[in-house]
């Protein structure tokens, strides 16, 4: 019998040198596919789950220096109006052949097809600065545990190889999907946004009693894994002191728990107009450090701060 085919994952990024996911210098491989919509999320890329294309207009040479995109698109998708490239995407089948010809940049297809090799290839390139540092790697998204078998796979094959591994997770997932993977990892980071069911469904698409559920169980059936509950504080939805006391009370209840409260940051704004999506929350202003620090000293109270 011909041996099972190795798995592949959908990878949408393979970030070198990253110190914000876990302890030490990681290399951070984000998968595609969320289950949630968080209306702030800065990677609207890992949401959808097949491969889609993003194209940045400013980076583009125009139809009069090039023009090889609409040459080259058998679907008919793109067309000249007012003089720039207009794409239907309505049309477009997101075959990615303008990705691929497109010199500038400008176009590029989001989310590819790799094996188990060759993510750990990727990581083992810059295995000794985890070493020195004490650092590793970290599956993040999207939502890595939506692709749990290949999301094993890969920390099997590394673990064996003397790497590291952490999870970054929303945790609305089944929970054999996140009972597999965490039986592998050394660290596990959990965003907990909203104690209110009501108000997580609103700013999310779905509520919480999962995410919660899950990570008490986790808890109870690995309680020497170390797990930071990451909380992104973001403008009128969870930066009331009310709010972070109450999720504060969740992350001191759990033994092995540590609180990191993170300030909401504007860098994805721009990846929605690549997407052609809109973006809700154009303009909000970041909280200050000030606001971060009196929060970070109400959380204190009750959890174990990072």
């Amino acid at each position: 019998m011909d041996p099972s085919p190795e798995p592949k994952g959908l990878v949408f990024n393979i970030q070198k040198f990253s110190v914000h996911d876990g302890p030490g210098i990681r290399t951070t491989v984000f998968l595609k596919g969320c289950p949630l919509r968080c209306f702030w999320c800065c990677n609207p890329e890992s949401q959808r789950v097949p491969p889609e294309i993003s194209r940045n207009a400013k980076k583009c040479l125009g139809p009069e220096q090039c023009g090889i995109c609409l040459q080259i698109c058998e679907a008919g998708a793109l067309s000249l109006r007012d003089g720039e490239i207009h794409r239907d995407r309505k049309v477009c089948i997101q075959c990615g052949a303008c990705a691929t010809s497109c010199p500038s940049g400008s176009v590029i297809m989001i989310g590819r097809w790799m094996t188990v090799d060759e993510v750990v290839h990727a990581i083992n390139a810059d295995a000794v600065f985890y070493y020195h540092s004490g650092g590793g790697f970290t599956l993040s998204g999207g939502e890595p545990l939506l692709q749990a078998e290949f999301a094993a796979a890969v920390c099997r094959q590394a673990v064996e190889e003397g790497l590291s591994p952490s999870l970054e997770t929303c945790a609305y997932v089944p929970y054999e999907s996140m009972r597999k993977v965490c039986a592998l990892m050394t660290h596990v980071l959990v965003d907990v946004k909203q104690m209110d069911p009501v108000r997580h469904q609103q700013a999310t698409g779905m509520d919480n009693h999962r995410i919660l559920a899950n990570i008490r169980q986790l808890c109870r059936d690995f309680p020497s894994l170390p797990v930071t509950i990451r909380v992104p504080i973001i403008p009128g939805f969870n930066d009331d002191p009310a709010d972070v006391t109450e999720i504060a009370r969740f992350a001191g209840g759990l033994a092995q728990a540590r609180l990191e409260l993170l300030p909401y940051h504007r860098l994805g704004e721009g990846k929605y107009e690549n997407l052609a999506r809109g973006y809700s929350f154009a303009g909000k202003v970041s909280p200050s450090s000030e606001q971060m620090a009196e929060l970070r000293s109400v959380a204190g109270a009750y959890a174990d701060m990072t």
